[in-house]
């Protein structure tokens, strides 16, 4: 093979090489930007102040609430990532009777994001698994055999240092029954208050 063909190949393959290279290097530096911003958001998220609740006075409570009522499971959430549209959602408190199903971190969908912004508008909703669309809030209550959940919102802030918005929130669930009495509404809004109080 002529000597010029062969450095002209080398050559060719040296360019194909170094632009492969070149590419590679921004894929993982642009992968670990994405990293770092996931880990702030992480971390501005979970720090949710609840050191200052009084633990024994909810523990109190919710252990009432699950005696006297069909509740079962008392889950704090904050959704994040997201300006108006949360893309994850992360429970960062859960007090559970009988068996543990522990949920700790999920991709939000479309209905989910709506449901986030009907509790930012009226405080609270009611919601009947059986009543939902397909979606990933109605594929995990069936996981979990949840029936009936009320969702009350705490509040919106924005995440030190993003353009993120979190929002926290809670939900009082049952495995038992798809109908919450007004007693049981009443003392779940009772908590939701304490502990909106202790965050404020």
């Amino acid at each position: 093979m002529d000597l010029e063909i062969v450095v002209a190949i080398i050559g060719a393959f040296a360019i194909v090489a170094a632009a492969y290279i070149t590419s590679r290097k921004r894929e993982v530096e642009t992968e670990l930007i994405a990293t770092k911003v996931e880990l702030r958001f992480k971390h501005a998220a979970l720090s949710f102040q609840m050191e200052a609740i009084d633990w024994d006075h909810l523990h109190t409570e919710l252990r009432l609430l699950f005696t006297n009522s069909s509740i079962d499971s008392f889950i704090v959430f904050c959704a994040w990532n997201g300006f108006n549209d949360p893309l994850w959602t992360t429970a960062i408190f859960q007090f559970r009777k009988g068996e543990n199903i522990a949920l700790i971190h999920v991709e939000t969908d479309a209905d989910y994001v709506q449901m986030l912004k009907d509790i930012k508008n009226t405080g609270v909703v009611i919601l009947k698994t059986e009543d939902l669309p397909e979606n990933m809030l109605r594929s995990h209550y069936t996981y979990e055999r949840v029936k009936v959940a009320t969702i009350h919102y705490f509040d919106s802030r924005k995440l030190e240092g993003t353009s993120s918005v979190a929002v926290r929130y809670c939900s009082y669930r049952s495995t038992i029954t798809d109908d919450l009495d007004v007693a049981t509404l009443a003392h779940c809004k009772r908590i939701t208050d304490f502990i909106k109080g202790a965050i404020a």
